[in-house]
Protein backbone atom coordinates (compact mmCIF):
# COMPACT_ATOMS: atom_id res chain seq x y z
CA UNK A 1 0.00 0.00 0.00
CA UNK A 2 1.29 3.20 -0.95
CA UNK A 3 -1.15 5.33 1.03
CA UNK A 4 -1.20 8.19 -1.62
CA UNK A 5 -3.59 11.33 -1.50
CA UNK A 6 -6.53 11.23 -3.45
CA UNK A 7 -6.17 7.93 -5.39
CA UNK A 8 -9.17 8.10 -7.27
CA UNK A 9 -7.97 11.13 -8.51
CA UNK A 10 -4.93 10.19 -9.54
CA UNK A 11 -6.33 7.43 -11.19
CA UNK A 12 -8.39 8.75 -12.67
CA UNK A 13 -5.74 11.10 -14.64
CA UNK A 14 -3.66 9.14 -15.38
CA UNK A 15 -6.42 6.97 -17.89
CA UNK A 16 -7.39 10.50 -18.95
CA UNK A 17 -3.42 10.93 -20.19
CA UNK A 18 -3.44 7.11 -21.18
CA UNK A 19 -6.34 8.11 -23.84
CA UNK A 20 -5.09 11.38 -25.16
CA UNK A 21 -1.01 11.15 -25.07
CA UNK A 22 -1.57 7.91 -27.71
CA UNK A 23 -4.02 10.08 -29.44
CA UNK A 24 -1.81 12.71 -29.98
CA UNK A 25 0.94 10.10 -30.92
CA UNK A 26 -1.30 8.84 -33.23
CA UNK A 27 -1.88 12.15 -34.92
CA UNK A 28 1.41 13.21 -34.71
CA UNK A 29 -0.05 16.66 -32.63
CA UNK A 30 2.79 17.28 -30.16
CA UNK A 31 4.48 13.86 -30.74
CA UNK A 32 7.41 14.13 -28.38
CA UNK A 33 5.69 15.83 -25.52
CA UNK A 34 3.39 13.36 -25.59
CA UNK A 35 5.37 10.55 -25.84
CA UNK A 36 7.34 11.69 -22.91
CA UNK A 37 4.10 12.24 -20.76
CA UNK A 38 3.43 8.86 -21.64
CA UNK A 39 6.58 7.43 -20.20
CA UNK A 40 5.88 9.38 -17.26
CA UNK A 41 2.27 7.89 -17.28
CA UNK A 42 3.56 4.37 -17.62
CA UNK A 43 6.48 4.45 -14.80
CA UNK A 44 3.60 6.18 -12.56
CA UNK A 45 1.30 3.56 -13.50
CA UNK A 46 3.49 0.89 -13.14
CA UNK A 47 4.53 2.22 -10.16
CA UNK A 48 0.95 2.62 -8.06
CA UNK A 49 -0.58 0.10 -9.82
CA UNK A 50 1.57 -2.81 -9.49
CA UNK A 51 3.69 -1.82 -6.41
CA UNK A 52 1.91 -4.21 -4.06
CA UNK A 53 1.74 -6.87 -6.74
CA UNK A 54 5.49 -7.33 -8.07
CA UNK A 55 5.14 -10.00 -11.30
CA UNK A 56 7.88 -10.34 -14.18
CA UNK A 57 5.30 -9.60 -16.51
CA UNK A 58 4.18 -6.51 -15.54
CA UNK A 59 7.66 -5.26 -15.14
CA UNK A 60 8.48 -6.37 -18.72
CA UNK A 61 5.29 -4.88 -19.87
CA UNK A 62 6.45 -1.39 -18.57
CA UNK A 63 9.75 -1.60 -19.72
CA UNK A 64 8.85 -2.15 -23.53
CA UNK A 65 6.27 0.45 -23.33
CA UNK A 66 9.55 2.63 -21.85
CA UNK A 67 11.72 1.35 -24.84
CA UNK A 68 9.40 2.23 -27.55
CA UNK A 69 8.39 5.48 -26.23
CA UNK A 70 12.40 6.28 -25.88
CA UNK A 71 12.73 5.73 -29.76
CA UNK A 72 9.76 7.89 -30.30
CA UNK A 73 11.56 10.87 -28.08
CA UNK A 74 14.85 10.82 -29.55
CA UNK A 75 13.72 10.21 -33.60
CA UNK A 76 10.23 12.38 -33.47
CA UNK A 77 7.56 12.17 -35.65
CA UNK A 78 7.84 10.85 -39.36
CA UNK A 79 7.13 12.83 -42.60
CA UNK A 80 4.01 11.99 -42.91
CA UNK A 81 2.78 13.15 -38.98
CA UNK A 82 0.24 16.03 -38.87
CA UNK A 83 3.05 18.29 -36.63
CA UNK A 84 5.45 17.78 -40.08
CA UNK A 85 2.77 18.84 -42.70
CA UNK A 86 1.42 21.94 -40.89
CA UNK A 87 5.54 22.59 -40.32
CA UNK A 88 6.03 22.14 -44.02
CA UNK A 89 2.95 24.31 -44.43
CA UNK A 90 4.49 26.89 -42.55
CA UNK A 91 7.93 27.36 -44.12
CA UNK A 92 6.00 27.82 -47.25
CA UNK A 93 3.80 30.24 -46.21
CA UNK A 94 7.11 32.69 -45.13
CA UNK A 95 9.13 32.00 -48.25
CA UNK A 96 6.67 33.44 -50.35
CA UNK A 97 6.77 36.94 -48.26
CA UNK A 98 8.87 39.17 -50.15
CA UNK A 99 11.42 41.62 -47.78
CA UNK A 100 9.84 45.09 -47.96
CA UNK A 101 12.67 47.78 -49.30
Amino acid sequence: DLSLPYPHLLGLILIMLGFLCPLCILTGIMFRAASFVMAAVTVAGGIIFFAGDFNKVNVVGCVLALALLAGFIFYGPGAISLSSILKDKKNKNTKKRLPIH
